[in-house]
């Protein structure tokens, strides 16, 4: 279902979360945590733009819908991880 290139780099930036992790605390360096959830905002403002999430297709909706809420996820964990706060609504 999730076949835009713009959907395809997202999940691949999704799915490098863990080994940046990993790597991020080997080298002892949070900077590269902040440079991924820069990069991921980055890729999810291109996806948004490119991709209608509420559309015509219920199954292709809900498959964007679960894809903004693993970036959403995503974005979470990685500023607990960096003791950030931040709120749940603007």
């Amino acid at each position: 279902l999730l076949t835009a290139d713009e959907e395809r780099q997202l999940i691949r930036h999704l799915a490098f979360l863990p080994a940046q992790i990993i790597e991020a605390a080997k080298d002892l360096d949070p900077s590269k945590m902040t440079r991924y959830v820069q990069e991921l905002a980055a890729l999810f403002h291109k996806f948004y733009n490119a991709c209608r999430v509420k559309c015509d297709d219920p199954a292709l909706m809900q498959a964007r819908l679960a894809l903004c809420l693993a970036v959403r996820t995503a974005i979470a964990n990685v500023l607990a991880l960096l003791k950030i706060d931040a709120p749940e609504t603007m």
